[in-house]
């Protein structure tokens, strides 16, 4: 048994390490899909202004 991990009081064994909480990050979750729709609409736009260029370019 590790001494630094455990203290033995009357015979049981009593972790004296602290259990940290279990979270789940929603706003970590939601920031980052805002940021993917954000940024794909704005590739979205740029490809389709060019698209639009090119279609034009090839009419005259």
């Amino acid at each position: 048994m590790n001494v630094g991990s455990a203290a033995v009081m009357d015979g049981d064994a009593v972790s004296t390490t602290a259990v940290s909480e279990v979270a789940i990050s929603y706003g970590v979750f939601i920031n980052t899909i805002i940021t993917f729709i954000i940024v794909a609409f704005a590739i979205f736009m740029v490809v389709k202004a060019y698209n639009n260029m090119k279609k034009k370019e090839e009419e005259k």
